[in-house]
């Protein structure tokens, strides 16, 4: 009986996957090789195209395409003798190093280049002597601590995997490993690989085929570290370093190495399921978008068509294989689809694999014709926050782009619009061009199931097209051109004077998802050449919505929205609109600020405020979809004053969109905004702002308001006062005698009689205070004005009434500034349906700044947060999900020569700093040491840059729960994030920037956590 029941326990356990963890060892070479970006010496995606010449030119004084680098290659033992065969498609990116969780990996690393390197994996568990990291205490024991490997030695490493995929996640996830002696050279070099860490028992056979991967960057070979022996091998003289056509021309826009589609064809069968990972380092130009054409990702429950993804960053996304052929594989961002960042999907119909194509219902049909036109951005002829409303007064931010001194064009310009017909004779408008939408062309609606029919009629005076996203389309609709291997290339424009029948169709695997709002936003662009015909203004909306939804959706309760800046300098009617509206004898092409008076910031074609009728009724649910098309540095970030706005069931005060992406916000429009007032809609990244991406929002009188629910009362005294602070010693009490101190003004925070400062001053440093409250509170701000000039309270996204804003703009402006000497008591309302929601932390981050001039204002240091709270989250100084001790960062970029403090010639240097809480990165004191409890950091960027945070040694969790650990988050500008961490390992860690401004500015946090340290109380921060 005993011997029976061990073989049923054996015969049961033979049957169960495994669950012991694994050591798995890696043998790892670092090894110098010639890269060569493009092996044809062409564009195979665009043979005819022009755009490849600069990059992969071997003429005298360029280098041309092919490079002296170092990758990452695995061996097959420690003799280091046998290369084990390296993938093809992964170009000159390292092994993929493997592991499931709760393994253990341990990396035998030889470097056999000419200098030191190391090797740094994010997302794993590890000891200092095998970070891999040159900083700290690292820096002083490099060669001991594994922080670099000298050339002809090696170094063992050992990393744990304490983090993986969770229920909720794909089978794999993946991270990036890299050098990090000096990150973004070793980078550049050409040291990165993908990590992939894996549920349990799920490495096999299938998994180098069911899991691909893409790094999309742009390599810049000014930042290798052989950019001089580059050089010297291809006679290119010293002279030419600096000359911004060769500079341009080593910025290699690849995709694993491979430019302008060189690389090896992704080759799949019909109805496979792929997992896609993505990933990003090194890249110096903001936020790379990747698109497959056909095919959509599913990310988080969620389905997108483009994949945004910052430097340092990975992302894992599923994939269906639809459609049969050759499909596009290329970035959204303006600056590199012509630029080499391409490549081919290729999908073959396999025996053993089937997939049925759906069946289609409904047929909507729709008249466009493209016509040419002039467009004006300003129809109003005035801007919403000047003085005197004029566009051209001298001085102003709008002066240069409306003003026609000096060769200027001005507002008015010739573009090609899509314009829809009622019928098939073209002869009656369906809808009159002068609305919120602006220049885009008309909604293109859908359920799930239906179908598409666009006739298109081209009117224009060159040959365009229709390229949709987010529908299904063969090769004969697909409108785009490139190298397919299609016979027809006429399938892919229209020209003038002919027209074309497109049919797209909405199936069930392109349509919104269960977590998806019931209609997501994508958009239909021409693509004979996608960027000048962008930028000439051919582009418009398609919502697809959830089986039948889309007529049952009222048309007044949504706004579409396109914030972009639509580059006239790259349009086809540059010449054009310099003959009709400049003075050719004066115009200059090469003039930078010519240039610069051409790139229109706006809104669906309108600046400074000048959107048509966005209006809203008070206690109605509004949904804005939103879209930013552009280039890698094209991100826009949403915030509407007075308002939070909900996505995915978090609240945001205000929401960044990366070029090439949409989004929906839902924005409840309180019982108590002030009836028949506009409000303003602007983009928080401040260049935007400056330059005319705003627009006001009109809420309409009713007769009947309803109440508001009582709340809790809490009064706070806040003056703005002025002191000297020093980025790299803070406040100096007896005035300035460093060159890098400066005059500034502050929110500091008093008692009733304004005595006596609060102890939370010191909070956020130059910044403040941190005012921690619960929703569910009515708060008073007695606000003092201490300094030489007036100033506001303005707090975003809480609930104002006009009076209480604080902000300058508009027609119906209440209580503005407060004059030097004055007060103002200052009212905000925090329901609780305003606060935090279901998916976000117990508590987060609100800014408040003064709103008089914005930049100016912030650039002279009035800047602040509020830390709600969900209601009952504080217990007598705790905090009731656990947290013991929550702080505070606020990143941003200080132009000294934009404060009003500013004094010309009184300090040397360029008067920028980028800051943590108000001091330069290499003088932040830090975060503090914690025992072994749960340890809560929140992330504000108040400034114009995107941050891509790595914490090293650390994993963490981030909003909204329930997906893998990480090590990294991205922030944008304008926008915070919270991340929780549990246990932390004890040592010195550093949180570092992975951007390539960052890296330059050396932003970092050093952290210091240690057993038996408990952290102090409070959660100010």
């Amino acid at each position: 009986m005993i011997c029976l029941r061990s073989i049923v326990l054996l015969l049961v356990a033979l049957t169960i996957p495994s669950v012991i963890s694994e050591h798995r060892v890696y043998y790892v070479a670092i090894v110098e090789v010639d890269w060569d970006y493009a092996p044809s010496g062409t564009s195979l995606i665009h043979p005819n195209s022009s755009y490849s010449r600069i990059y992969l030119s071997s003429e005298p004084g360029y280098i041309g395409h092919t490079y002296n680098k170092v990758v990452f290659r695995e061996f097959e033992d420690d003799t280091f003798t046998t290369m084990k065969i390296h993938s093809e498609y992964l170009g000159f990116l390292g092994p993929i190093i493997e592991a499931e969780l709760g393994d253990t990996i341990t990396v035998h690393l030889w470097n056999n280049a000419t200098r030191n390197y190391s090797i740094h994996p994010q997302d794993l568990h590890y000891s200092k002597s095998s970070e891999g990291s040159f900083y700290g205490e690292n820096h002083d024991s490099g060669r001991t601590s594994g922080a670099f490997v000298e050339p002809g030695s090696n170094f063992t490493y050992q990393w744990n995997v304490t983090s993986g995929p969770r229920d909720v996640d794909p089978d794999c996830v993946s991270s990036l490993y890299y050098s990090d002696v000096n990150m973004y050279k070793d980078v550049n070099s050409g040291l990165v690989g993908f990590i992939l860490v894996c549920k349990k028992g799920t490495i096999g056979r299938n998994t180098r085929i069911n899991n691909q991967f893409i790094f999309p960057a742009v390599i810049d070979e000014n930042l290798s570290w052989y950019i001089e022996n580059n050089m010297a091998l291809r006679n290119v003289t010293q002279s030419r370093a600096d000359d911004a056509d060769f500079k341009e021309s080593n910025r290699m826009h690849s995709i694993n190495g491979f430019a302008f589609g060189n690389g090896p064809m992704f080759t799949f069968c019909i109805g496979d399921n792929i997992t896609w990972h993505i990933g990003n380092m090194g890249d110096n130009r903001g936020v790379k978008t990747i698109r497959i054409h056909g095919h959509s990702f599913v990310l988080d429950g969620h389905r997108h068509d483009v994949i945004p993804i910052a430097s340092g960053e990975t992302i894992t996304a599923q994939m269906l294989m639809t459609e049969l052929g050759q499909w596009l594989i290329r970035t959204q961002s303006t600056d590199s689809i012509y630029n080499g960042l391409e490549s081919i999907l290729q999908i073959n119909k396999c025996s053993g694999k089937r997939f049925t194509k759906p069946v289609y219902g409904k047929i909507r049909r729709h008249f466009i014709k493209i016509e040419e036109v002039v467009w004006d951005y300003a129809p109003e002829g005035n801007q919403f926050d000047s003085e005197d409303g004029s566009l051209t007064s001298e001085g102003s931010n709008s002066y240069l782009y409306f003003s026609k001194e000096n060769g200027g064009i001005g507002g008015k310009y010739k573009k090609a619009l899509y314009v829809e017909y009622t019928d098939s004779t073209f002869k009656k408008k369906k809808r009159g061009k002068v609305s919120e939408y602006g220049l885009m062309g008309p909604i293109l609606g859908a359920d799930v199931g239906d179908t598409l029919k666009v006739v298109l009629l081209n009117e224009a005076s060159r040959p365009y097209s229709i390229h949709p996203q987010g529908v299904r389309f063969d090769k004969f609709n697909e409108g785009y051109s490139y190298n397919d291997s299609n016979d027809d290339p006429t399938y892919d424009f229209v020209k003038p004077g002919k027209q074309k029948t497109f049919y797209w169709t909405v199936p069930e695997y392109l349509g919104p998802m269960e977590k998806d709002e019931v209609c997501f936003l994508r958009y239909y662009t021409s693509a004979v050449d996608y960027v000048r015909d962008f930028h000439s203004g051919l582009v418009g909306p398609i919502l697809i919505c959830k089986k039948g939804t889309f007529d049952t959706q009222e048309e007044k309760r949504r706004f579409i929205l396109m914030f972009s800046i639509m580059d006239e300098n790259k349009s086809w009617y540059l010449q054009d609109n310099i003959k009709a509206f400049s003075n050719p004898s004066i115009y200059t092409i090469s003039s930078t600020d010519l240039a610069r008076s051409n790139q229109m910031h706006c809104i669906n074609g309108y600046m400074y405020g000048n959107v048509h009728k966005l209006i809203v009724f008070p206690g109605r649910e509004y949904k804005f979809h939103v879209m930013s098309l552009g280039s890698s540095t094209d991100i826009h970030t949403v915030y509407i004053h007075g308002r939070v706005l909900n996505v995915n069931g978090q609240t945001f005060t205000a929401y960044a969109i990366p070029p090439g992406t949409t989004a929906t916000l839902n924005v409840n429009f309180h019982s108590d905004s002030d009836l028949g007032y506009k409000w303003a809609l602007v983009d928080r990244v401040m260049p935007h702002l400056s330059a005319g991406v705003s627009a006001l929002i009109t809420v309409n009188p009713v007769e009947h308001r309803p109440a508001q629910g009582r709340l809790q009362e809490a009064t706070y005294y806040i003056a703005a006062e002025e002191i000297f602070w020093d980025y790299n010693l803070g406040e100096l009490p007896n005035g300035c005698n460093t060159s890098t101190c400066y005059k500034k003004a502050v929110f500091r925070q008093y008692d009733r009689d304004f005595m006596l400062k609060s102890n939370g001053n010191d909070e956020v440093g130059l910044f403040g205070p941190s005012i921690l409250i619960e929703a569910g509170t009515k708060v008073e701000i007695v606000f003092k004005n201490k300094a030489s000039r007036s100033y506001s309270f303005h707090a975003q996204g809480l609930q104002v009434s006009k009076d209480n804003e604080g902000a300058n703009y508009g027609e119906e402006m209440g209580q503005i500034g407060v004059a030097p000497g004055q007060m103002f008591n200052y009212m905000l309302r925090i329901p609780e349906t305003i606060g935090p929601s279901q998916n976000d932390a117990g508590c987060i981050l609100y800014p408040f700044y003064s709103a008089l001039d914005q930049e100016r204002d912030l650039n002279s240091g009035l800047y602040g947060i509020f830390v709600v709270c969900k209601k009952d989250t504080m217990l007598f100084d705790t905090r009731a999900d656990g947290v013991v001790k929550s702080t505070s960062f606020i990143l941003g970029t200080i132009d000294e020569s934009r404060s009003w403090y500013f004094t010309p010639g009184i300090n040397s240097g360029p008067h920028i700093y980028n800051v943590i809480n108000g001091y330069s990165p290499d003088v932040f004191p830090g975060s503090y040491s914690v025992g072994e409890e749960k340890y809560e950091f929140k992330f504000h960027s108040m400034g114009d840059r995107l941050h891509s945070l790595h914490f090293h040694g650390n994993t963490f969790d981030i909003f909204p729960l329930g997906s893998r650990q990480r090590d990294r988050i991205t922030l944008y500008p304008g926008t915070s994030k919270t991340v929780q961490i549990s246990n932390p390992q004890t040592g010195s860690w550093q949180i570092r920037g992975l951007t390539y401004d960052d890296v330059m500015s050396d932003v970092k946090i050093m952290c210091r956590f240690g057993k038996g340290l408990r952290a102090e109380s409070g959660f100010k921060g």
